[in-house]
């Protein structure tokens, strides 16, 4: 809201002497902790990505491909759905991340850049890569990549409440959003060692700083890595110490 009304100011800030907001100090605000999708639940949920489930405005293959590329890549929602043909290069095994799709209260979608307004290229695993191709297929023609029903872009308000919350209902899952399998995403990549800047280009965070504070905690050992590093340099230098005696 802060910037929102900042901006709004900005645009009839001829009349003003001077910017209105340089007076006062930025909210500050707490940072929510990402929480990551139980990994028990999230086998749960791609095992049954290929059975008929409940729902309307996508055809479940659309919705399972949906889920997939989420939970394979870490892509924010809008960059999922603004996806085109022209931005996958699946002979290569590479998503080219150029736009996000958006709702817009009165102007209904709207594809725009991405969040940090930057292009980035995340290489994918090779069952998305088949999943991917098995979609093309199906809809040859279609220039975006998950469409509805009726061809057209897919809003996420109504991909959450009539595919993603009825499938969480049928597995008996607490309810959660799309993030989630960003969140998990980042979780895994982090325990399995993935060092913290290759995690933050393919989230398509604008720094680094970004994603050590979201997801730093999620990095094992790095303290006693720390230790260890700087034992052992020490340790070149001044050689093994005795011990006093307690």
């Amino acid at each position: 809201l802060f910037d929102t009304l900042r901006q709004a100011l900005g645009d009839v800030r001829p009349r003003f002497e001077r910017d209105l907001f340089s007076l006062v100090d930025a909210p500050t605000y707490a940072r929510k902790e990402a929480t990551p999708i139980d990994v028990d639940e999230l086998h749960r949920i791609l095992r049954v990505l290929d059975e008929p489930m409940r729902g309307d405005s996508v055809t479940d293959q659309v919705f399972a491909a949906v889920i997939h590329t989420l939970a394979a890549t870490g892509m924010r929602i809008g960059e999922v759905l603004g996806l085109h043909v022209a931005d996958l290069d699946l002979d290569a095994g590479v998503i080219h991340v150029r736009s996000s799709l958006g709702e817009i209260v009165g102007r209904g979608l709207l594809r725009g850049p991405t969040k940090n307004g930057k292009s980035r290229k995340i290489p994918v695993t090779s069952d998305l890569v088949a999943r991917l191709r098995r979609l093309r297929r199906s809809n040859p023609t279609l220039p975006f990549v998950f469409a509805n029903d009726h061809g057209e872009p897919i809003r996420s308000s109504s991909l959450l409440t009539r595919k993603l919350h009825p499938l969480l209902d049928d597995l008996e899952m607490k309810r959660f959003g799309f993030h989630r399998f960003r969140h998990t995403w980042a979780s895994i990549v982090l325990h399995r060692g993935v060092d913290i800047g290759t995690v933050s280009n393919m989230l398509g965070h604008s720094s680094l700083a970004i994603t050590l504070s979201v997801y730093g905690h999620y990095m094992p050992g790095r303290q006693n890595e720390a230790v260890e590093a700087i034992g052992a340099a020490l340790a070149a230098v001044l050689g093994p110490m005795e011990q006093e005696a307690v």
